[in-house]
């Protein structure tokens, strides 16, 4: 099974991109099985409410495998814009921002870096297209004021950085096009070995 991950900050495009690359490989000889694999944590905060604890990022993170690894070996292409080393990003600027991290949150943070790093052995992504936060965000009752400030955006780009180091797929790409079907059409053809589109600035 080949995997592709979509990272990058709210509002960036990730779930647009993701579900226009599973429709772009349709009827591409060798993808003839693809699963788009939602992101775990919009439906966690849906329910729950945004995470406050690093315990909570635990779960997404667990759950997040879960569902990449319930899929059937019949698969042939898995795209999902929730890759699980994005989430540890979440969990560093958590733990910077809180007043006081505790033994039990110093504790958690490890067990997260060892379920990551079994879970990343051996590579478990083979693409990674990471999307620059240069779309401004929307509000879609999902995302939280902190999601639109500009200082904090800035701050967890090298937070992606420090995950992607930490935890590195076997390709990793910025997505440069803004136009969503030119975004389609440059990670499709990385994909299948072409030179991505020329992009006209």
């Amino acid at each position: 099974m080949l995997r592709i991950g979509i990272s990058g900050l709210p509002g960036t495009g990730k779930s647009c991109l993701a579900r226009g690359l599973s429709t772009a490989f349709i009827g591409v000889n060798g993808f003839e099985n693809v699963e788009y694999t939602a992101e775990y944590a919009r439906h966690y905060i849906a329910k729950y409410g945004p995470p406050k604890e690093i315990y909570e990022q635990f779960r997404i993170i667990r759950k997040q495998q879960e569902w990449e690894d319930v899929l059937p070996e019949e698969i042939s292409l898995m795209i999902t814009d929730c890759p699980l080393p994005m989430n540890l990003a979440y969990v560093l600027d958590m733990r910077d921002r809180k007043e006081d991290v505790s033994l039990k949150d110093q504790m958690m943070i490890s067990d997260i870096v060892s379920m990551l790093s079994k879970a990343n052995y051996p590579t478990r992504y083979d693409f990674m297209f990471h999307l620059p936060p240069v779309v401004s965000p929307k509000k879609d009752g999902v995302r939280i004021d902190l999601h639109f400030e500009e200082e904090w955006r800035q701050t967890m780009e090298g937070h992606f950085s420090t995950s992607f180091d930490m935890f590195p797929s076997k390709r990793l790409e910025v997505v440069v096009p803004l136009n969503h079907e030119d975004r389609v059409l440059f990670c499709r053809d990385i994909v299948l070995g072409k030179e991505p589109i020329e992009i006209i600035s």
